[in-house]
């Protein structure tokens, strides 16, 4: 039995059932519904209109003739006492009780009074009293049976309704159990009529067929899914370091075949030009590639992107940043070089003015002061060419070992932290290079220290210490003062802004600036020593 005639054979017996429900509905339900008259009602009903007659008859005594009066008390007495002993049987004792009490009472007087009509032997007025409370009676004994008639017949309608539903339930259910012991005894007969595969075709431990060809199907919806990637990806064993997948995109930006497959991914990254094996960026034929890796569950990712269009929108944006630190420089170094112009001019003037009448010794101190004064010149202008100079450009594109770098300038530096009694301790950094120049990274690890031991003056501590991240190198540099303020942690990075008496803003805003440029980041957060850490990320050389 195939699937398909396996749900039409369900989808059959589940019609089956929907009209077999529909059909149980109409019978039962409206059976159920329906009003009915059993023969005790019917009695009753004729009880009531003999009461009703005998009512009549003795209001109209006077007008009626007597002799025709007894063969209709006859009849009726005769007709009410045959039903009266027929449903008294069914009633309440109650209800029984009230109406053998007001028979007794009125018959009595209606077979004096049919003995001898007119007579005044009977009080006319008390007997149709009587009358009326007893067809009054007769009337709730007829609902009441009317109710238990009902009842009684809906009762046996239920119970009908559930055996019916119950029998039809079971057969739904040997109907069904039958297609699927059809479907399994099928099943068997081909597996049985099925000629045997060899040991070597289906080994031990392989998934049945359908299984098979449902990994075979989501395998290949995930290399189409890689194919679309923009990205060249390249996935390897992360024990042998054998690649077993590279998508369209590789293939085709750098001319390599699916016969790579297989190979090492070093005979790989020989064959393309593009050295996988190393995270970082990398510029290759005037184009920028952004390598990361990346393993997952005994697979090593290695992912290429083109970064060309973003690095030139970067240079583009820091390009921008320059000149607008080019205008505030200009302002800035306005006011600072106005200081030193002025003593210059004036004591330039002065020795021109008195050059005849001074002394050796007093001309030597006018001259020491204006070289005092231009070498403050100098320091400005140093100071503040540095922040719109490419670093990138003009220094060397070697590698920075980290523990080398930090070890200088901590060592260059330890007078300055002993003299302000600061405990400096260097932790166990990742024996890595930076992807940073040299003299670039100095200077942003100076800038740090520099502000960490201006913030505690005297005593403390300051830490360094580092890890890998993401491919990616961090640097923590914590102290013991005071922090930094929430609102305050972006801003201290903006050009000239300072908090210090006495500062420039350049140092840190300066710093960002070529760790940017390396393709890095610059934060600063709350430190386990209780004051701040700044954390500084730099992509690995």
């Amino acid at each position: 039995m195939s699937n398909r005639t396996l749900i039409l054979s369900i989808l059959a017996v589940l019609f089956f059932a929907a009209g077999g429900f529909f059909l149980l509905n109409l019978l039962f339900l409206d059976a159920y519904r329906m009003p009915t008259v059993s023969t005790q009602q019917l009695r009753v009903a004729e009880m009531a209109r003999d009461l009703e007659i005998l009512h009549e008859t003795v209001t109209n005594t006077e007008n009626t003739d007597p002799a025709t009066i007894r063969p209709v008390l006859f009849r009726l007495k005769e007709h009410y006492e045959t039903i009266f002993g027929e449903i008294t049987a069914d009633l309440d004792p109650l209800l029984k009780n009230r109406f053998a009490d007001y028979h007794t009472r009125i018959w009595p007087a209606m077979e004096r009074w049919n003995a001898a009509p007119g007579t005044g032997e009977i009080d006319p007025v008390q007997v149709r009293s009587d009358l009326k409370a007893l067809r009054k009676i007769v009337l709730l004994a007829a609902k009441r049976l009317e109710k238990e008639s009902l009842a009684e017949r809906r009762g046996a309608i239920l119970r009908s309704a559930r055996f019916a539903a119950a029998s039809f339930a079971v057969a739904i259910a040997i109907g069904l159990f039958g297609i699927i012991a059809a479907r399994r005894s099928r099943q068997r007969r081909d597996a049985s009529a099925a000629p045997a595969e060899p040991p070597t075709d289906n080994p031990a431990g392989n998934p049945p067929p359908k299984e098979h060809r449902r990994e075979q199907l989501l395998l290949k919806r995930y290399r189409d899914i890689l194919d679309s990637l923009p990205d060249g990806v390249v996935v390897s064993d992360a024990s042998s370091g054998r690649v077993q997948f590279i998508n369209r995109t590789f293939r085709d930006r750098f001319a390599v075949g699916q016969d790579q497959i297989g190979e090492t991914v070093a005979a790989l990254a020989e064959k393309s030009g593009m050295a996988i094996a190393e995270p970082g960026k990398l510029t290759a034929h005037d184009t920028v590639y952004w390598r990361d890796i990346t393993e997952v569950g005994g697979a090593v990712l290695h992912l290429v992107r083109d970064m060309t269009e973003q690095d030139r929108l970067s240079n583009r944006l820091m390009s921008a940043e320059r000149l607008i630190s080019i205008g505030e420089i200009a302002s800035k170094v306005t006011h600072e070089i106005r200081n030193p112009l002025s003593t210059i001019k004036l004591n330039v003037e002065y020795v021109a003015d008195h050059a005849h009448d001074l002394s050796p010794e007093e001309l030597s101190a006018s001259i020491a002061l204006i070289v005092k004064e231009v070498i403050r010149l100098e320091e400005i202008t140093d100071r503040y060419m540095g922040m719109v100079r490419y670093r990138a450009d003009e220094e060397s594109p070697s590698r920075t070992p980290l523990r080398d770098a930090v070890a200088e300038v901590t060592r260059f530096h330890e007078s300055e932290f002993r003299t302000r009694d600061i405990a400096l301790t260097v932790g166990d950094l990742p024996a890595v290079e930076l992807g940073i120049a040299f003299n670039s990274f100095r200077e942003v690890l100076l800038n740090i220290l520099k502000n960490a031991w201006e913030e505690l003056d005297r005593r403390g501590a300051v830490a360094i210490s580092g890890d890998i991240a993401d491919g990616k190198v961090r640097l923590f540099v914590d102290d013991s003062g005071h922090g930094v303020p929430a609102a305050e942690r972006e801003k201290i990075f903006r050009n000239f802004y300072t908090t210090k008496p006495g500062g420039t803003g350049i140092g840190l805003s300066h710093s960002l600036k070529l760790v940017t440029e390396a393709g890095g980041d610059i934060a600063v957060t709350d430190s386990p020593l209780g004051g701040a850490r700044f954390v500084i990320t730099i992509p690995r050389g």
